[in-house]
């Protein structure tokens, strides 16, 4: 609860899709959730407003985990995680680009 606030819902969702082993189907999870949230919303759905805060919130994860996984990426002695870490970075890349629009 550290980092408890008032946020959009979008920031919870992210931080856990974009978690763990939920990571590599971030996306498939983020297109269901929206999938749902626009059928429970109807005409009050805005996809407009769906996309900027689902790419700025993929940029709060970025600014939150990507800098350890820059970190890693150019510290572990392990060639296997240091490779990994590798292609988040190259991943949380296009994320800020994404998400650089909107700022």
């Amino acid at each position: 609860w550290q980092q408890a606030s008032y946020t959009p819902a979008a920031i919870d969702l992210m931080w856990l899709l974009m978690s763990g082993d939920f990571f590599t189907v971030w996306q498939e999870g983020a297109a269901y959730y929206r999938q749902q949230l626009a059928a429970k919303l109807g005409p009050r759905f805005d996809p407009d407003l769906w996309q900027e805060m689902v790419e700025v919130a993929c940029l709060v994860e970025v600014l939150t985990k990507g800098v350890f996984h820059a970190l890693f990426a150019a510290t572990s002695e392990d060639e296997g995680f240091r490779n990994h870490m590798k292609q988040s970075v190259a991943t949380y890349s296009d994320l800020v680009r994404n998400a650089a629009k909107w700022l």
